[in-house]
This record gives structure tokens, C-alpha cells and sequence, in this order.
């Protein structure tokens, strides 16, 4: 805080060096180890793509080597975050994307349902991990009564009424946003330049600050005023333009 301050900033973010206690862990160990096989589904929308990074970072890779696979059930409106997870981790990332039918309406808790019913009855997944802060999962874990759970949720998007149904049917939740994120900003960092990318073709007539604002709004990665400025006045303002090995122009972003 007094660093922070020091520079006219504040600094709000205790998950930069708090971390999830022993039992946490050892509850999603202990869930692991108990397991024929394991996956992870996690619901795209309702979820936080560096959150859940800040998990896999935390735990140990011995125990998370042993799950099956992770399956992201995506809607297009949510973060290009997702698309960078299998880059940043040993399991393998299976990503669908769901269209919708119409606009109003997503489709991602059917299509999770009726993949996580398939893996269970066709390839023998026994246990199931899912990543989740919307009631509307409580339907799939009714639907397999012999297949076992742990739900990993987010607190400001998690009500108290699927927790109470969690704990009277005795399965394990924990919250993602216990472990320490500070070991997130390699992935962080990499999506925000893979967005900065994606206007180098545009950026003729841009507002530095303007245009690192839409970047993080577009990848949802969670920074103070200060820090946007930061990246900003780093990589944005210092965009130049080279000549490449073919002797043509291009846009270089100083990492």
C-alpha cells in the first residue's frame, strides 16, 4: 500500500500474495487421488480465464497431471482470454466454442451438460471438477448421481443458495479467487499484446491511453488506473515501425 501511494496509486489487489490454505488444497488433491479419472468443465462465461490460471499455477503439477483432460465450454462474447489457457498449461485443453441460435439466449450449460454426461457414460470419467459460479450446473450434478464433484466458484458471482445444495449433498467447493495470482501476469501479458496486435492495422489516428483502455476492457484483465498507464506508456506509446527480413514495413511492440 505504502509503495503504491508513493506513486499516486492504490493498491486493492490482496490476491497479488494471498494464497488457499492447506485444506483447500489437500481437499482437491485428496478429490483426485480418490478418482478413477477426473476432468475439468468449466463454464466459459461465468468464469475468469486468469483465475482459474492462478489455480493451475498454485497447485501441484504431480496432482494436476493426473486429470484426463479440461474442457472449455465457450461463448463468443467472452474474454480471448480462454484461447491462451492450453498455452500455459501441461493438460490438455479441449476449447468449444457454442454458437448461438439467437442472440439472447446462450447455449454453454446445455452443451457442458450433455459433454460431461457423454465423457462419463462413454469414456469413463468418474469425477468431474467444475468451474462454475451459476446455479444452472446444479442440474448436470442431479442428472449423475454416481459421478463425483468439486465445484470451483467465484465469490462476487456465487449466491449462497447453490453453496447451502453443495454442502447438504456433501460435495466440496472452494473458491478460485483464494489462490495467488501473482503468478498469472506471463499469461496476462500475453493476451493483452496478442489484443494490442489485433489494431496495429488501425491504429492511425488512436489515443494511446484510449486504446490500451479498450485492450483491457477486451481481454477483462482486471489493472488500477496506474497500471493501465503503465502498459501504456511501455509498449503502446513505444510502438515503431521497421522494416522486416522481406524489407517491409511493420509495427514492432518493444517487449
Amino acid at each position: 500500500k505504502i509503495i503504491y501511494g508513493q506513486h499516486n496509486d492504490s493498491f486493492t489487489d490482496y490476491t497479488k500474495y494471498r494464497d488457499a490454505d492447506d485444506e483447500t488444497r489437500n481437499n482437491i488433491y485428496n478429490f483426485i487421488d480418490s478418482a478413477e479419472k477426473t476432468a475439468v468443465a468449466v463454464d466459459c462465461e461465468n468464469s475468469n480465464p486468469y483465475k482459474l490460471y492462478s489455480v493451475l499455477k498454485g497447485l501441484n503439477q504431480e496432482e494436476l497431471a493426473k486429470i484426463e483432460k479440461i474442457t472449455l465450454y465457450d461463448d463468443p462474447n467472452t474474454t480471448a482470454g480462454w484461447d491462451w489457457l492450453s498455452k500455459f498449461t501441461q493438460i490438455p485443453v479441449e476449447h468449444i466454442e457454442i454458437d448461438r441460435v439467437t442472440d439472447r439466449k446462450s447455449l454453454v450449460d446445455l452443451r457442458m451438460t450433455a459433454s460431461v454426461v457423454t465423457d462419463f457414460y462413454r469414456d469413463g470419467i468418474t469425477s468431474f471438477i467444475i468451474v462454475s459460479s451459476d446455479s444452472d450446473f446444479w442440474g448436470l450434478i442431479e442428472s449423475l448421481p454416481k459421478a463425483h464433484f468439486l465445484v470451483m466458484y467465484e465469490y462476487e458471482k456465487c449466491g449462497t443458495s447453490i453453496k447451502n445444495a453443495l454442502t447438504q449433498h456433501g460435495i466440496y467447493y472452494c473458491a478460485i479467487d483464494d489462490f495467488c495470482s501473482a503468478a498469472t501476469e506471463d499469461m496476462k501479458r500475453a493476451v493483452l499484446f496478442a489484443e494490442l496486435e489485433k489494431h496495429l492495422p488501425t491504429l492511425y489516428g488512436e489515443n494511446p491511453l484510449e486504446l490500451t483502455q479498450k485492450i483491457y476492457e477486451a481481454t477483462r484483465v482486471t489493472a488500477t488506473k496506474k497500471e493501465m498507464e503503465n502498459f501504456c506508456n511501455r509498449y503502446v506509446k513505444t510502438l515503431r515501425l521497421k522494416l522486416n527480413s522481406e524489407g517491409k514495413f511493420i509495427i514492432e511492440i518493444q517487449k
